[in-house]
Protein backbone atom coordinates (compact mmCIF):
# COMPACT_ATOMS: atom_id res chain seq x y z
CA UNK A 1 0.00 0.00 0.00
CA UNK A 2 2.83 2.44 0.85
CA UNK A 3 4.49 1.93 -2.53
CA UNK A 4 1.17 2.76 -4.26
CA UNK A 5 0.70 5.81 -2.03
CA UNK A 6 4.19 7.04 -2.91
CA UNK A 7 3.63 6.38 -6.60
CA UNK A 8 0.35 8.34 -6.57
CA UNK A 9 1.82 11.21 -4.52
CA UNK A 10 4.67 11.47 -7.01
CA UNK A 11 2.26 12.27 -9.84
CA UNK A 12 0.00 14.56 -7.81
CA UNK A 13 -2.67 12.16 -6.50
CA UNK A 14 -3.44 12.28 -2.77
CA UNK A 15 -6.51 10.77 -1.09
CA UNK A 16 -7.15 10.29 2.63
CA UNK A 17 -9.42 7.31 1.93
CA UNK A 18 -7.01 5.50 -0.39
CA UNK A 19 -6.68 2.39 1.79
CA UNK A 20 -10.46 1.91 2.04
CA UNK A 21 -10.90 2.39 -1.71
CA UNK A 22 -8.16 -0.12 -2.55
CA UNK A 23 -9.68 -2.68 -0.17
CA UNK A 24 -13.11 -2.19 -1.80
CA UNK A 25 -11.52 -2.57 -5.24
CA UNK A 26 -10.08 -6.00 -4.42
CA UNK A 27 -12.88 -7.25 -2.15
CA UNK A 28 -16.01 -6.00 -3.93
CA UNK A 29 -14.80 -5.04 -7.40
CA UNK A 30 -15.63 -1.37 -6.87
CA UNK A 31 -13.76 0.97 -9.27
CA UNK A 32 -10.83 2.85 -7.71
CA UNK A 33 -11.89 6.45 -8.32
CA UNK A 34 -10.26 9.70 -7.19
CA UNK A 35 -12.23 12.91 -7.71
CA UNK A 36 -10.99 16.46 -8.22
CA UNK A 37 -12.91 19.74 -8.35
CA UNK A 38 -11.45 21.82 -11.19
CA UNK A 39 -13.16 25.21 -11.12
CA UNK A 40 -16.87 24.38 -11.03
CA UNK A 41 -16.44 20.98 -12.70
CA UNK A 42 -15.97 17.75 -10.76
CA UNK A 43 -13.86 15.29 -12.75
CA UNK A 44 -12.95 11.72 -11.85
CA UNK A 45 -9.86 9.66 -12.41
CA UNK A 46 -10.25 5.90 -12.71
CA UNK A 47 -7.07 4.18 -11.54
CA UNK A 48 -5.96 0.90 -13.08
CA UNK A 49 -4.08 -1.11 -10.44
CA UNK A 50 -2.92 -4.67 -10.03
CA UNK A 51 -1.36 -6.88 -7.37
CA UNK A 52 2.13 -8.05 -8.38
CA UNK A 53 3.61 -11.47 -7.60
CA UNK A 54 5.65 -9.89 -4.80
CA UNK A 55 2.45 -8.61 -3.15
CA UNK A 56 2.96 -4.95 -4.09
CA UNK A 57 0.08 -2.89 -5.49
CA UNK A 58 1.13 -1.26 -8.75
CA UNK A 59 -0.47 1.56 -10.77
CA UNK A 60 -0.71 0.62 -14.46
CA UNK A 61 -2.27 3.89 -15.61
CA UNK A 62 -5.25 6.15 -15.09
CA UNK A 63 -8.15 7.52 -17.10
CA UNK A 64 -9.68 10.97 -16.90
CA UNK A 65 -13.48 11.04 -17.00
CA UNK A 66 -14.65 14.53 -17.94
CA UNK A 67 -18.43 15.10 -17.64
CA UNK A 68 -20.25 15.82 -20.86
CA UNK A 69 -22.36 18.97 -21.11
CA UNK A 70 -25.87 18.02 -22.28
CA UNK A 71 -28.34 20.41 -23.87
CA UNK A 72 -31.87 19.00 -24.34
CA UNK A 73 -33.90 20.27 -27.36
CA UNK A 74 -37.34 21.56 -26.43
CA UNK A 75 -39.04 19.17 -28.86
CA UNK A 76 -37.62 16.09 -30.42
CA UNK A 77 -37.22 15.79 -34.20
CA UNK A 78 -40.26 13.64 -34.76
CA UNK A 79 -42.47 16.00 -32.80
CA UNK A 80 -42.46 13.93 -29.62
CA UNK A 81 -42.31 16.46 -26.77
CA UNK A 82 -39.56 15.98 -24.18
CA UNK A 83 -40.98 18.58 -21.81
CA UNK A 84 -43.33 16.25 -19.91
CA UNK A 85 -40.65 13.67 -19.19
CA UNK A 86 -38.14 16.39 -18.33
CA UNK A 87 -40.59 17.93 -15.85
CA UNK A 88 -40.92 14.53 -14.20
CA UNK A 89 -37.13 14.22 -13.91
CA UNK A 90 -36.79 17.74 -12.49
CA UNK A 91 -39.18 16.86 -9.67
CA UNK A 92 -37.14 13.84 -8.52
CA UNK A 93 -34.83 14.10 -5.53
CA UNK A 94 -32.38 11.49 -6.79
CA UNK A 95 -30.85 9.33 -4.05
CA UNK A 96 -27.08 9.00 -3.66
CA UNK A 97 -27.48 5.24 -4.07
CA UNK A 98 -30.00 3.63 -6.41
CA UNK A 99 -30.33 -0.15 -5.83
CA UNK A 100 -30.27 -2.42 -8.85
CA UNK A 101 -33.66 -3.85 -7.76
CA UNK A 102 -35.32 -0.46 -7.13
CA UNK A 103 -38.13 -1.19 -9.64
CA UNK A 104 -39.42 -4.00 -7.43
CA UNK A 105 -39.21 -1.74 -4.36
CA UNK A 106 -41.05 1.31 -5.68
CA UNK A 107 -43.47 1.35 -2.74
CA UNK A 108 -40.55 1.80 -0.30
CA UNK A 109 -39.35 5.14 -1.59
CA UNK A 110 -40.96 8.09 -3.39
CA UNK A 111 -37.88 8.67 -5.56
CA UNK A 112 -37.84 4.99 -6.58
CA UNK A 113 -41.47 5.32 -7.66
CA UNK A 114 -40.88 8.57 -9.60
CA UNK A 115 -37.89 7.08 -11.44
CA UNK A 116 -40.01 4.01 -12.23
CA UNK A 117 -42.66 6.27 -13.81
CA UNK A 118 -40.02 7.86 -16.06
CA UNK A 119 -38.72 4.47 -17.14
CA UNK A 120 -42.29 3.43 -18.01
CA UNK A 121 -42.68 6.56 -20.17
CA UNK A 122 -39.49 5.60 -22.00
CA UNK A 123 -40.83 2.06 -22.55
CA UNK A 124 -44.10 3.41 -23.96
CA UNK A 125 -42.23 5.55 -26.48
CA UNK A 126 -39.98 2.66 -27.53
CA UNK A 127 -42.94 0.26 -27.85
CA UNK A 128 -44.82 2.76 -30.00
CA UNK A 129 -41.88 3.25 -32.38
CA UNK A 130 -41.00 -0.46 -32.57
CA UNK A 131 -44.57 -1.09 -33.66
CA UNK A 132 -44.04 1.34 -36.53
CA UNK A 133 -40.84 -0.50 -37.53
CA UNK A 134 -38.97 2.79 -37.92
CA UNK A 135 -35.34 2.34 -36.87
CA UNK A 136 -34.43 5.96 -37.58
CA UNK A 137 -37.10 7.37 -35.29
CA UNK A 138 -36.37 4.71 -32.67
CA UNK A 139 -32.71 5.76 -32.57
CA UNK A 140 -33.72 9.40 -32.23
CA UNK A 141 -35.93 8.68 -29.24
CA UNK A 142 -33.26 6.45 -27.73
CA UNK A 143 -30.80 9.32 -28.03
CA UNK A 144 -33.30 11.65 -26.34
CA UNK A 145 -33.71 9.22 -23.45
CA UNK A 146 -29.94 8.97 -23.00
CA UNK A 147 -29.55 12.74 -22.97
CA UNK A 148 -32.24 13.14 -20.31
CA UNK A 149 -30.77 10.40 -18.11
CA UNK A 150 -27.28 11.90 -18.39
CA UNK A 151 -28.46 15.44 -17.66
CA UNK A 152 -30.45 14.53 -14.54
CA UNK A 153 -28.60 11.40 -13.45
CA UNK A 154 -25.06 12.82 -13.46
CA UNK A 155 -23.43 12.81 -10.04
CA UNK A 156 -26.17 10.87 -8.21
CA UNK A 157 -27.33 7.29 -7.75
CA UNK A 158 -28.76 7.12 -11.26
CA UNK A 159 -25.29 7.44 -12.79
CA UNK A 160 -23.84 4.59 -10.69
CA UNK A 161 -26.95 2.46 -11.41
CA UNK A 162 -26.51 2.82 -15.17
CA UNK A 163 -22.74 2.30 -15.06
CA UNK A 164 -23.25 -0.98 -13.22
CA UNK A 165 -25.71 -2.14 -15.91
CA UNK A 166 -23.31 -1.41 -18.77
CA UNK A 167 -20.15 0.50 -17.84
CA UNK A 168 -18.74 0.71 -21.37
CA UNK A 169 -21.97 2.05 -22.90
CA UNK A 170 -22.92 4.55 -20.19
CA UNK A 171 -19.36 5.77 -19.53
CA UNK A 172 -19.30 7.07 -23.10
CA UNK A 173 -22.68 8.80 -22.56
CA UNK A 174 -21.79 10.49 -19.27
CA UNK A 175 -18.13 11.28 -19.91
CA UNK A 176 -15.39 12.10 -22.35
CA UNK A 177 -12.52 9.77 -21.41
CA UNK A 178 -8.77 10.16 -21.86
CA UNK A 179 -6.27 7.44 -20.84
CA UNK A 180 -2.81 8.34 -19.49
CA UNK A 181 0.28 6.38 -18.42
CA UNK A 182 1.17 5.97 -14.70
CA UNK A 183 4.19 8.26 -14.95
CA UNK A 184 2.34 11.42 -16.10
CA UNK A 185 1.74 14.05 -13.43
CA UNK A 186 -1.97 14.76 -13.04
CA UNK A 187 -1.28 18.52 -13.11
CA UNK A 188 -0.43 18.25 -16.82
CA UNK A 189 -3.94 16.86 -17.37
CA UNK A 190 -5.76 19.33 -15.12
CA UNK A 191 -4.10 22.32 -16.80
CA UNK A 192 -5.68 21.20 -20.09
CA UNK A 193 -9.07 20.31 -18.62
CA UNK A 194 -10.96 23.09 -20.42
CA UNK A 195 -9.50 22.28 -23.84
CA UNK A 196 -10.68 18.92 -25.18
CA UNK A 197 -8.36 19.18 -28.20
CA UNK A 198 -5.25 19.58 -26.05
CA UNK A 199 -6.39 16.75 -23.76
CA UNK A 200 -6.83 14.44 -26.74
CA UNK A 201 -3.44 15.45 -28.14
CA UNK A 202 -1.71 14.81 -24.81
CA UNK A 203 -3.39 11.43 -24.48
CA UNK A 204 -2.31 10.41 -27.99
CA UNK A 205 1.28 11.57 -27.43
CA UNK A 206 1.62 9.59 -24.22
CA UNK A 207 0.28 6.47 -25.95
CA UNK A 208 3.00 6.68 -28.59
CA UNK A 209 5.77 7.80 -26.23
CA UNK A 210 4.75 6.50 -22.77
CA UNK A 211 8.13 6.95 -21.06
CA UNK A 212 9.89 9.60 -23.11
CA UNK A 213 11.46 12.95 -22.37
CA UNK A 214 8.09 14.67 -22.92
CA UNK A 215 6.60 13.11 -19.79
CA UNK A 216 9.70 13.89 -17.72
CA UNK A 217 9.50 17.54 -18.74
CA UNK A 218 5.75 17.73 -18.16
CA UNK A 219 6.17 16.28 -14.67
CA UNK A 220 9.00 18.71 -13.90
CA UNK A 221 6.83 21.60 -15.09
CA UNK A 222 3.88 20.52 -12.94
CA UNK A 223 6.09 20.08 -9.88
CA UNK A 224 7.47 23.60 -10.32
CA UNK A 225 3.96 24.99 -10.89
CA UNK A 226 2.88 23.42 -7.62
CA UNK A 227 5.97 24.62 -5.75
CA UNK A 228 5.56 28.21 -6.95
CA UNK A 229 1.85 28.20 -6.12
CA UNK A 230 2.58 26.85 -2.62
CA UNK A 231 5.10 29.66 -2.09
CA UNK A 232 2.52 32.23 -3.16
CA UNK A 233 4.09 33.52 -6.37
CA UNK A 234 1.81 35.18 -8.90
CA UNK A 235 0.18 33.31 -11.78
CA UNK A 236 2.03 35.54 -14.26
CA UNK A 237 5.38 34.40 -12.86
CA UNK A 238 4.35 30.75 -13.17
CA UNK A 239 3.44 31.35 -16.82
CA UNK A 240 6.81 33.04 -17.43
CA UNK A 241 8.57 30.05 -15.87
CA UNK A 242 6.73 27.72 -18.27
CA UNK A 243 7.78 29.80 -21.30
CA UNK A 244 11.46 29.73 -20.22
CA UNK A 245 11.32 25.96 -19.76
CA UNK A 246 9.73 25.48 -23.18
CA UNK A 247 12.55 27.55 -24.71
CA UNK A 248 15.06 25.26 -22.91
CA UNK A 249 16.89 28.19 -21.26
CA UNK A 250 19.51 26.51 -19.03
CA UNK A 251 19.52 28.96 -16.12
CA UNK A 252 17.16 31.90 -15.83
CA UNK A 253 15.73 34.51 -13.46
CA UNK A 254 12.21 35.78 -12.98
CA UNK A 255 11.35 39.15 -11.49
CA UNK A 256 8.52 40.71 -9.53
CA UNK A 257 7.92 43.78 -7.37
CA UNK A 258 5.34 44.48 -4.69
CA UNK A 259 4.47 47.65 -2.85
CA UNK A 260 5.96 47.89 0.64
CA UNK A 261 4.89 49.94 3.65
CA UNK A 262 7.61 52.29 2.47
CA UNK A 263 8.98 51.93 -1.04
CA UNK A 264 8.76 48.49 -2.64
CA UNK A 265 10.21 45.00 -2.39
CA UNK A 266 11.83 43.56 -5.50
CA UNK A 267 11.96 39.79 -5.89
CA UNK A 268 14.30 37.71 -8.05
CA UNK A 269 13.68 33.98 -8.50
CA UNK A 270 16.61 31.77 -9.57
CA UNK A 271 15.97 28.69 -11.72
CA UNK A 272 18.75 26.25 -12.53
CA UNK A 273 18.80 23.27 -14.87
CA UNK A 274 20.43 20.08 -13.66
CA UNK A 275 23.76 19.14 -15.19
CA UNK A 276 22.70 15.48 -15.37
CA UNK A 277 19.19 15.90 -16.84
CA UNK A 278 16.72 18.41 -18.27
CA UNK A 279 15.13 18.97 -14.84
CA UNK A 280 14.82 22.51 -13.50
CA UNK A 281 14.97 23.47 -9.84
CA UNK A 282 13.88 26.51 -7.82
CA UNK A 283 16.11 26.48 -4.74
CA UNK A 284 16.22 30.15 -3.80
CA UNK A 285 14.81 33.61 -4.37
CA UNK A 286 16.02 37.04 -3.28
CA UNK A 287 14.05 39.89 -1.76
CA UNK A 288 15.37 43.45 -1.82
CA UNK A 289 13.73 46.36 0.01
CA UNK A 290 14.08 49.43 -2.20
CA UNK A 291 13.13 52.78 -0.70
CA UNK A 292 14.48 54.89 -3.55
CA UNK A 293 13.50 55.85 -7.08
CA UNK A 294 11.19 53.52 -9.01
CA UNK A 295 11.48 52.82 -12.73
CA UNK A 296 8.58 54.61 -14.48
CA UNK A 297 5.92 52.42 -16.05
CA UNK A 298 6.82 51.36 -19.59
CA UNK A 299 10.50 52.19 -19.17
CA UNK A 300 13.59 50.12 -18.34
CA UNK A 301 16.92 50.69 -16.64
CA UNK A 302 20.04 50.04 -18.73
CA UNK A 303 23.82 50.19 -18.59
CA UNK A 304 25.47 51.46 -21.80
CA UNK A 305 29.21 50.76 -21.98
CA UNK A 306 31.86 51.66 -24.57
CA UNK A 307 35.59 50.90 -24.25
CA UNK A 308 38.33 52.76 -26.14
CA UNK A 309 39.77 51.21 -29.27
CA UNK A 310 36.66 49.26 -30.13
CA UNK A 311 33.51 50.02 -32.09
CA UNK A 312 31.54 47.68 -29.90
CA UNK A 313 28.97 49.23 -27.56
CA UNK A 314 27.35 47.04 -24.93
CA UNK A 315 23.78 47.57 -23.80
CA UNK A 316 22.56 45.56 -20.83
CA UNK A 317 18.94 45.80 -19.65
CA UNK A 318 17.84 45.20 -16.04
CA UNK A 319 14.51 44.78 -14.31
CA UNK A 320 15.49 45.95 -10.82
CA UNK A 321 17.33 49.19 -9.97
CA UNK A 322 19.61 47.53 -7.39
CA UNK A 323 20.77 44.92 -9.91
CA UNK A 324 21.59 47.64 -12.47
CA UNK A 325 23.53 49.71 -9.91
CA UNK A 326 25.52 46.63 -8.81
CA UNK A 327 26.47 45.85 -12.42
CA UNK A 328 27.33 49.50 -13.15
CA UNK A 329 29.64 49.74 -10.11
CA UNK A 330 31.15 46.34 -10.88
CA UNK A 331 32.75 47.74 -14.06
CA UNK A 332 35.17 50.07 -12.23
CA UNK A 333 38.29 47.91 -12.56
CA UNK A 334 37.52 46.92 -16.14
CA UNK A 335 37.02 50.52 -17.29
CA UNK A 336 40.08 51.65 -15.35
CA UNK A 337 42.26 49.17 -17.22
CA UNK A 338 40.67 49.37 -20.67
CA UNK A 339 39.75 53.06 -20.61
CA UNK A 340 36.09 53.41 -21.31
CA UNK A 341 32.83 55.09 -20.39
CA UNK A 342 29.60 53.69 -18.99
CA UNK A 343 26.21 55.29 -18.48
CA UNK A 344 23.44 54.15 -16.16
CA UNK A 345 20.25 55.29 -17.91
CA UNK A 346 16.48 54.90 -17.77
CA UNK A 347 14.00 55.16 -20.62
CA UNK A 348 12.01 53.31 -23.26
CA UNK A 349 15.18 52.64 -25.28
CA UNK A 350 18.87 53.54 -25.34
CA UNK A 351 18.41 56.47 -27.75
CA UNK A 352 15.78 58.31 -25.68
CA UNK A 353 17.06 57.32 -22.22
CA UNK A 354 17.86 59.79 -19.44
CA UNK A 355 21.29 59.60 -17.73
CA UNK A 356 21.26 58.65 -14.07
CA UNK A 357 25.01 58.17 -13.56
CA UNK A 358 28.23 58.14 -15.60
CA UNK A 359 31.53 56.34 -15.02
CA UNK A 360 34.64 57.26 -17.02
CA UNK A 361 37.91 55.31 -16.80
CA UNK A 362 36.70 53.64 -13.62
CA UNK A 363 35.61 56.83 -11.82
CA UNK A 364 32.02 57.92 -11.26
CA UNK A 365 31.94 61.57 -12.31
CA UNK A 366 28.19 62.18 -12.51
CA UNK A 367 25.11 61.16 -10.55
CA UNK A 368 21.75 62.78 -11.24
CA UNK A 369 20.68 64.82 -8.21
CA UNK A 370 17.26 63.16 -7.87
CA UNK A 371 18.91 59.72 -8.19
CA UNK A 372 21.64 60.40 -5.64
CA UNK A 373 19.99 58.87 -2.57
CA UNK A 374 18.94 55.75 -4.48
CA UNK A 375 22.45 55.31 -5.89
CA UNK A 376 24.30 55.79 -2.60
CA UNK A 377 21.96 53.82 -0.34
CA UNK A 378 22.85 50.16 -0.08
CA UNK A 379 19.82 47.94 -0.71
CA UNK A 380 18.50 45.74 2.09
CA UNK A 381 18.42 42.25 0.62
CA UNK A 382 18.13 38.62 1.73
CA UNK A 383 18.40 35.29 -0.05
CA UNK A 384 15.59 32.91 0.87
CA UNK A 385 16.33 29.22 0.38
CA UNK A 386 13.48 26.83 -0.40
CA UNK A 387 13.21 23.11 -1.00
CA UNK A 388 10.46 21.52 -3.09
CA UNK A 389 8.10 24.42 -2.45
CA UNK A 390 8.69 24.51 1.30
CA UNK A 391 10.19 27.39 3.24
CA UNK A 392 9.34 31.05 3.71
CA UNK A 393 6.58 32.07 1.30
CA UNK A 394 6.85 35.11 -0.96
CA UNK A 395 4.49 37.02 1.34
CA UNK A 396 6.51 36.12 4.44
CA UNK A 397 9.81 37.03 2.76
CA UNK A 398 8.46 40.43 1.68
CA UNK A 399 7.50 41.17 5.28
CA UNK A 400 10.74 39.84 6.75
CA UNK A 401 12.86 42.18 4.64
CA UNK A 402 10.74 45.11 5.88
CA UNK A 403 11.71 44.26 9.46
CA UNK A 404 8.55 42.49 10.57
CA UNK A 405 8.24 39.10 12.27
CA UNK A 406 6.58 36.04 10.71
CA UNK A 407 5.37 32.79 12.27
CA UNK A 408 6.45 29.35 11.08
CA UNK A 409 5.08 26.07 12.44
CA UNK A 410 7.38 23.88 10.33
CA UNK A 411 10.88 24.89 11.41
CA UNK A 412 13.38 22.06 11.79
CA UNK A 413 16.33 22.05 14.18
CA UNK A 414 19.80 20.76 13.30
CA UNK A 415 18.86 17.62 15.23
CA UNK A 416 15.89 17.11 12.90
CA UNK A 417 13.23 18.13 15.43
CA UNK A 418 10.28 20.17 14.16
CA UNK A 419 9.29 23.26 16.14
CA UNK A 420 7.30 26.50 15.95
CA UNK A 421 8.73 30.00 16.18
CA UNK A 422 8.35 33.65 15.33
CA UNK A 423 11.21 34.71 13.03
CA UNK A 424 12.69 38.17 12.51
CA UNK A 425 15.76 39.34 10.61
CA UNK A 426 18.46 40.91 12.79
CA UNK A 427 19.47 44.19 11.13
CA UNK A 428 21.59 45.23 14.13
CA UNK A 429 24.49 42.82 13.56
CA UNK A 430 26.76 42.24 10.53
CA UNK A 431 25.61 39.88 7.80
CA UNK A 432 26.98 36.33 7.62
CA UNK A 433 29.69 35.27 5.15
CA UNK A 434 27.03 34.56 2.51
CA UNK A 435 25.69 38.12 2.64
CA UNK A 436 22.54 37.27 4.59
CA UNK A 437 21.15 38.76 7.77
CA UNK A 438 21.08 36.50 10.80
CA UNK A 439 17.72 35.78 12.34
CA UNK A 440 16.20 36.08 15.79
CA UNK A 441 13.88 33.26 16.81
CA UNK A 442 11.18 33.41 19.46
CA UNK A 443 10.06 29.82 19.92
CA UNK A 444 6.45 28.93 20.59
CA UNK A 445 5.34 28.27 23.27
CA UNK A 446 8.66 28.51 25.17
CA UNK A 447 9.20 32.22 24.61
CA UNK A 448 5.70 33.02 25.82
CA UNK A 449 4.25 35.21 23.08
CA UNK A 450 0.63 34.16 22.54
CA UNK A 451 -0.82 36.29 19.73
CA UNK A 452 -4.45 35.40 20.48
CA UNK A 453 -4.18 36.35 24.14
CA UNK A 454 -2.43 39.63 23.34
CA UNK A 455 -5.10 40.58 20.79
CA UNK A 456 -7.84 39.84 23.34
CA UNK A 457 -6.55 42.67 25.52
CA UNK A 458 -7.62 45.25 22.94
CA UNK A 459 -10.95 46.53 21.64
CA UNK A 460 -10.59 45.08 18.14
CA UNK A 461 -13.87 44.79 16.25
CA UNK A 462 -12.80 41.86 14.01
CA UNK A 463 -12.24 39.57 17.01
CA UNK A 464 -15.99 39.22 17.59
CA UNK A 465 -16.41 37.32 14.31
CA UNK A 466 -14.62 33.90 14.38
CA UNK A 467 -14.10 33.88 10.59
CA UNK A 468 -12.66 37.41 10.54
CA UNK A 469 -10.51 36.61 13.58
CA UNK A 470 -9.00 33.59 11.82
CA UNK A 471 -8.18 35.66 8.73
CA UNK A 472 -6.74 38.46 10.88
CA UNK A 473 -4.46 36.19 12.90
CA UNK A 474 -3.33 34.39 9.74
CA UNK A 475 -2.41 37.69 8.11
CA UNK A 476 -0.47 38.87 11.18
CA UNK A 477 1.38 35.55 11.43
CA UNK A 478 2.50 36.02 7.81
CA UNK A 479 4.07 39.30 8.88
CA UNK A 480 1.52 41.71 7.43
CA UNK A 481 0.40 44.98 8.92
CA UNK A 482 -3.26 44.06 9.12
CA UNK A 483 -5.97 46.74 9.00
CA UNK A 484 -8.21 46.59 12.08
CA UNK A 485 -10.96 48.68 13.63
CA UNK A 486 -10.43 49.56 17.30
CA UNK A 487 -12.55 51.53 19.72
CA UNK A 488 -11.32 54.78 21.22
CA UNK A 489 -13.57 56.84 23.48
CA UNK A 490 -16.56 55.00 22.06
CA UNK A 491 -15.71 55.78 18.43
CA UNK A 492 -14.24 53.41 15.80
CA UNK A 493 -10.68 54.04 14.63
CA UNK A 494 -9.07 52.24 11.66
CA UNK A 495 -5.41 51.38 12.26
CA UNK A 496 -2.72 48.98 11.06
CA UNK A 497 -1.51 46.28 13.44
CA UNK A 498 1.67 44.16 13.45
CA UNK A 499 3.10 41.57 15.86
CA UNK A 500 6.16 42.31 18.00
CA UNK A 501 7.06 38.91 19.50
CA UNK A 502 10.33 40.22 20.99
CA UNK A 503 8.31 42.20 23.53
CA UNK A 504 5.24 39.90 23.47
CA UNK A 505 3.22 42.80 22.13
CA UNK A 506 1.66 44.40 19.09
CA UNK A 507 2.34 47.76 17.43
CA UNK A 508 -0.34 50.05 16.02
CA UNK A 509 0.04 52.59 13.22
CA UNK A 510 -2.09 55.04 11.29
CA UNK A 511 -2.38 54.49 7.54
CA UNK A 512 0.31 57.18 7.13
CA UNK A 513 2.68 55.06 9.26
CA UNK A 514 2.55 57.16 12.44
CA UNK A 515 2.78 55.02 15.64
CA UNK A 516 -0.17 55.04 18.05
CA UNK A 517 0.06 54.29 21.78
CA UNK A 518 -1.31 50.84 22.53
CA UNK A 519 -2.49 51.66 26.05
CA UNK A 520 -5.34 53.87 24.85
CA UNK A 521 -6.97 50.89 23.11
CA UNK A 522 -6.89 48.42 26.03
CA UNK A 523 -10.26 46.99 26.99
CA UNK A 524 -10.15 48.06 30.66
CA UNK A 525 -8.27 50.84 32.44
CA UNK A 526 -6.90 48.43 35.08
CA UNK A 527 -5.14 46.48 32.28
CA UNK A 528 -2.65 49.34 31.94
CA UNK A 529 -0.85 48.31 35.12
CA UNK A 530 -0.86 44.67 34.01
CA UNK A 531 0.43 45.76 30.61
CA UNK A 532 3.31 47.74 32.14
CA UNK A 533 4.37 44.75 34.28
CA UNK A 534 4.14 42.42 31.28
CA UNK A 535 6.32 44.73 29.25
CA UNK A 536 9.01 44.86 31.95
CA UNK A 537 9.06 41.05 32.10
CA UNK A 538 9.34 40.66 28.34
CA UNK A 539 12.17 43.19 28.16
CA UNK A 540 14.09 41.28 30.83
CA UNK A 541 13.44 37.96 29.10
CA UNK A 542 14.52 39.41 25.76
CA UNK A 543 18.04 39.92 27.11
CA UNK A 544 18.35 36.17 27.64
CA UNK A 545 16.51 34.79 24.61
CA UNK A 546 15.81 35.59 20.98
CA UNK A 547 19.00 37.52 20.20
CA UNK A 548 20.81 36.94 16.83
CA UNK A 549 21.21 33.22 16.87
CA UNK A 550 23.39 32.99 13.80
CA UNK A 551 20.91 31.05 11.72
CA UNK A 552 20.62 31.84 8.02
CA UNK A 553 17.57 31.32 5.83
Amino acid sequence: MESLREQLAGIGFLDENLREKVNAFFAEGNPLVLERLVGAVKVRFDLDIRLTESGEIQLLGYELWKPRVVEIPEHFNNGTPTQLIEEQLKAIDFPAVLPQDFMSRREENEAFDQIGDVFQEFNHLEFFLLGQDDDLEFNKVNKMQNMLLVKYGAGNGMEDYLLKIDKGYWKEKFYQTFPFPPSLHVGAVINRINDTGRLQHLSELTKVYPENKLIMNLNNLENLREEMANLGFKKELIEQMEEKMKANVADFKLYDSVEATRGRVDMTLFFKQSGQSDYYYLNKFEVCHEKGQKIPEGQKIMVLTHTEGTDKKMTKVFVHVSEAIAFFNGQKEQLKEQKGISHLVVGKDANSAVKLATMEDGKVNYVQKEFGQTYRTSPINQTIYVEKGKGFSAEQAVNLIQGRAVYRDDMVSQAGQQYKAWIKLDFDVPKDRFGNFLINQYTDPAYGFDLSKVLDKFEIKELSDPAKRELLEGSIRNGNRAVVILEKNGAPVKLELEAVPRYSQINLYTKEGRPEKREQFLKQPDMKQEYAQSREKSQAKNKKQGQGQGIGI
